[in-house]
């Protein structure tokens, strides 16, 4: 077997490389294979919910971000790097597949970031802790903070396409009303009980999508009352009304969640708290179904500090009282 043709795959809002051994697909002949990786726009319910964010927040592929590639039924996984050019990035990445093993008539699904799964098949594992706010440069990098899944496909004239769609929701998170002189360690959203999943697997071979609504069967591994994100230090925007922004991957499980409250931290343990509400009209998030490959604009303002409470949000227990009511 030739070596196989290494590509790369970014996200900016945009992963080690090597080539997994698998001897069920073969490559067929030396005639070039088109290989061409996209990704689907995300759905929108709700105004001002961009996935551009100032135009700066999109998704690119990436020198050294890597592919999951699954033949349906064929074997286990193979592990891609996209490849670019020093400093490029792209949103659609169009290349001849030279050497790549994709066997005419084959079917195959792929996926991002990719896991190294063991004994796994086809099940792909997803937590959606341990997430972080991180830049490049003025852009927001979200490519460890979701999972990109693209529907089984297959190959047809020497071509295939890959076509990412994000699997569960993407939300933007505006912070107002903190203190300016401050900077903030962590994040977190809260429900009144254990319903946020905090670990899932995927059937990679499920996944549909009809008519732009993704479905793809999963299993819940665990459950919290609350999803944190690392905010890294962020500090106040004074430039846009003292604007702290967060991105974060969220799990879709419809209108279960009922009334979400953020608890942000701050450098020195000091704990805030209020309400979370969307940004169409001021409605509390759980008027509105958190669908699968969509993105929901969210607006946290009028914080007040949680008096007398110290420590990390991990340690912190968050009581009905403090719960309260975002009416």
């Amino acid at each position: 077997m030739k070596k196989m043709k290494k590509f790369l795959m970014p996200f900016i809002i945009g992963l080690c490389s090597c080539v997994s051994e698998h001897t069920d697909v073969q490559v067929v002949d030396e005639d070039a294979k088109i290989v061409e990786i996209s990704i689907a726009e995300m759905n929108s319910d709700i105004p001002d919910s961009r996935w551009v964010c100032d135009n700066s927040a999109k998704y690119w592929w990436k020198s050294n971000d890597v592919l999951g590639i699954f033949p349906v039924g064929k074997g286990s996984q193979l592990e891609f790097p996209v490849d670019l050019g020093e400093g490029e990035t792209a949103q659609n990445v169009r290349f001849d597949g030279g050497g790549w093993a994709f066997k005419a008539g084959y079917t195959y699904s792929a996926y991002s970031p990719f896991n190294l799964l063991s004994n796994r098949g086809n099940q792909i594992p997803f937590s959606f802790a341990g997430q972080s706010r991180k830049m490049d440069g003025n852009d927001f990098d979200l490519r460890d903070n979701m999972l990109m899944v693209a529907p089984p496909t297959s190959v047809l004239n020497g071509f295939v396409q890959f076509k990412f769609y994000s699997i569960e929701a993407m939300m933007r998170i505006d912070l107002y009303d903190l203190p300016i002189d401050k900077t903030y360690k962590s994040l977190a959203l809260y429900a009144a009980s254990a319903v946020i999943p905090q670990e899932k697997v995927y059937d990679i071979f499920s996944m549909e999508v009809n008519n732009g609504i993704v479905t793809i069967n999963d299993n819940v591994l665990s459950y919290s009352d609350h999803l944190v994100i690392d905010l890294q230090d962020a500090t106040c925007d004074v430039n846009n009304n003292n604007r702290i922004r967060v991105w974060m991957g969220f799990p879709a499980i419809g209108t279960a969640y009922g009334t979400l409250r953020a608890v942000v931290e701050d450098s020195e343990g000091n704990l805030y708290t209020a309400p979370v509400r969307t940004n169409a009209a001021g409605y509390d998030i759980y008027k509105n179904e958190i669908k699968r490959h969509s993105q929901i604009g969210l607006r946290v303002n009028e914080f007040t500090p949680v008096n007398g409470v110290s420590g990390s949000i991990e340690d912190w227990e968050i009581g009905e009282e403090i719960l309260g009511s975002a009416n």
